[in-house]
């Protein structure tokens, strides 16, 4: 079974090259965060895949490769264009030797994010010859890190952003990938198994330079933290009155987003939904 870790880095967006700005900080977190939970994983069963677009691709993995570990197992997908099915399967068999009838498991990984230490044993673990592929796993129990306020929240998040696709390889040695659709659309088109336990496997890093993200969930305790995913974070998190006074400023701000957005009666039901599992 091959394992890939996929990482959207330096891409087109409607169009556009990311800014060298966007670039700079965002290879700042690639090397902190990405980079350094995979460093971590108990099982390193897995190749990571870093996506770039073809115009700035040798300038850009020339950078890359001064400042990711040489002890990962790193592939660089050249991606012409914008990014779209096609474009990534090329990428994939021009790069890879896949197998008809091989299994090959796709995860999503931002390039500002971490996947816990266990992440990629349970992923792997949990296929079994029961399984019928091809199916979404979705581990949905993780935290956000708010970089700004350095306050750690726990949280479900449902069809997130850190699924894997499982598949076996076509006859034309060819795969989907868990970037066949929207993150939030995976469940619509394949078969998905959700993975409720309470054991972080993921960590969000919420700050400037992201689109958008909300730091959502329940203050984190360090007792909600093992010692390796608590190793991902920096020092001296803000903690007791600290994080209930931005307990009730994220409120305040998700309530916001959520009217602005014309989404508040299906965020309603996803915020009752989690309390229940909390409670």
């Amino acid at each position: 079974m091959e394992s890939l870790i996929l990482t959207k880095h330096a891409l087109r967006l409607n169009g556009d090259l990311p800014s060298n700005s966007w670039l700079n900080d965002r290879r700042k977190y690639l090397v902190t965060t990405t980079a350094a939970s995979l460093l971590q994983q108990t099982n390193s069963d897995f190749t990571w895949c870093i996506l770039v677009d073809s115009e700035i691709f040798d300038d850009e993995v020339a950078l890359l490769k001064e400042v990711v570990p040489a002890r990962l197992s790193v592939l660089y997908l050249q991606i012409n264009g914008e990014l779209n099915p096609s474009s990534l399967k090329k990428a994939i068999s021009d790069t890879l030797l896949l197998k008809p009838g091989e299994v090959v498991t796709s995860t999503i990984l931002d390039n500002d994010d971490a996947l816990s230490p266990e992440f990629v044993h349970d992923m792997r673990c949990s296929i079994t010859s029961a399984i019928k592929m091809p199916v979404i796993l979705d581990f949905t129990f993780g935290a956000v890190f708010d970089v700004e306020s350095r306050v750690v929240m726990t949280r479900h998040y449902y069809r997130s952003c850190f699924q894997t696709l499982v598949e076996a390889v076509d006859d034309s040695c060819s795969i989907d990938t868990v970037f066949a659709f929207g993150h939030h659309l995976l469940a619509d088109h394949f078969r998905y198994i959700e993975f409720p336990e309470k054991k972080i496997k993921w960590i969000m890093f919420v700050h400037g330079n992201n689109l958008g993200n909300q730091a959502w969930g329940f203050p984190a305790n360090d007792s909600n933290l093992d010692p390796l995913t608590r190793n991902l974070l920096p020092p001296s998190l803000a903690n007791g009155p600290e994080r209930t006074v931005y307990f009730f400023k994220m409120i305040t701000r998700y309530l916001f987003f959520v009217f602005r957005e014309g989404m508040f009666r299906s965020r309603l039901k996803s915020l009752a939904r989690n309390l229940r599992i909390k409670s």
